[in-house]
């Protein structure tokens, strides 16, 4: 009966080995496939910093976007400033 059993045993630690065997060639971790993550993970950090780098831009233009609106602003009331001096120097004249 021992040697029975032990003979079942050996059966099935042989069968569990195929059976991981089998998962190994059906899903290898190869040295390729490694590098190919380590190169999208490169690409991703790439990318992600490219993302905040054109962040930074928009929100600098969006800055000198508001400054050049104040300049316009500011042109536009030195501009009815100047036609209210001139349409009151006309009156004077």
């Amino acid at each position: 009966d021992e040697s029975e059993v032990g003979n079942i045993q050996d059966a099935i630690a042989a069968q569990q080995r195929v059976q991981v065997d089998e998962v190994r060639i059906a899903f290898p971790e190869s040295v390729e496939s490694k590098r190919e993550i380590a190169d999208l993970r490169e690409k991703n950090s790439a990318l992600e910093q490219r993302v905040e780098e054109q962040e930074r831009r928009i929100i600098d233009l969006e800055k000198k976007y508001r400054v050049l609106l104040m300049i316009v602003s500011a042109l536009e009331w030195n501009f009815l400033f100047l036609e209210l001096l001139v349409k009151g120097r006309e009156v004077l004249v």
